[in-house]
């Protein structure tokens, strides 16, 4: 999983990466030059992976109570096509989760996660098993609902519910 690399360049983007194509992004990250957001990260993912498998793009924004004057802070993360499980896969690389898989094992996408969260307290979550990878040894671990940090399932939650539009760039 490629994120491990953009840990040192995690912050506010500059002009020119904030603007940058997709490859432009790989070649500026690697070199790395500029700061990168969650945007700038799943780009970056899409441009490493995307000769692996079927690969999106999935941004995610809301409203505010409805009122179309109002957007919540975005999110960007990505999908990616699962050809075992028959199914494209949520993976947000900017909170290093690589799947989210329920109890009957399988791997979710961003649309059952979303069903998931609509219920009001976390405790629709609770079965799921997430696969991350740990940043100080780069090895992939499976966690727990309760062994994920709260700010990670707070803004999962956020970004997940607040969502009603997704904009998909396939690569």
């Amino acid at each position: 999983f490629p994120v491990t690399i953009l840990e040192p360049l995690r912050g506010v983007p500059d002009k020119i990466m904030e603007n940058a194509g997709i490859e432009e992004i790989a070649n500026l990250v690697e070199s790395a030059k500029g700061k990168v957001w969650c945007q700038q990260i799943a780009l970056y993912t899409i441009s490493k992976l995307r000769n692996r498998a079927p690969i999106r793009l999935v941004t995610s924004g809301g409203y505010l109570n409805g009122d179309s004057s109002v957007r919540t802070g975005g999110h960007d993360f990505v999908e990616y096509f699962d050809s075992k499980a028959d199914r494209w896969v949520f993976s947000d690389p900017t909170n290093y989760i690589l799947t989210i898989i329920n109890n009957d094992g399988v791997p979710l996408n961003t649309l059952d996660l979303s069903r998931i969260n609509s219920i009001e307290d976390a405790s629709s979550m609770r079965g799921l098993s997430f696969k991350v990878v740990d940043l100080n040894s780069g090895k992939i671990e499976t966690k727990q609902f309760s062994e994920m940090p709260d700010d990670v399932i707070r803004d999962l939650r956020f970004h997940i519910r607040d969502t009603n539009t997704y904009y998909y760039y396939t690569a």
